[in-house]
């Protein structure tokens, strides 16, 4: 987790330094739970979303599922 992070704070310098724009707000939860998902977004269901960069994926060889039972294969 604290290489994902790292790397997703690297992100975030890299597009204020693209763009100029230096109001970026970074939020980090599990994509494979839901109630991590709805969590997030209760968080900020009163907020405007202009942009959200959705990282997620992995290949396994084998079949598995998350906690709520959607398929991660």
């Amino acid at each position: 987790m604290i290489q994902q992070k790292t790397r997703l704070l690297i992100s975030y310098l890299e597009i204020e330094q693209a763009t100029g724009y230096r109001n970026i707000e970074l939020a980090i939860f599990d994509q494979g739970d839901f109630g991590s998902i709805i969590k997030y977004a209760e968080s900020v269901k009163d907020e405007p979303l202009d942009i959200l960069v959705a990282n997620a994926g992995l290949a396994v060889g084998k079949y598995e599922q998350t906690g709520d039972g959607w398929e991660t294969t």
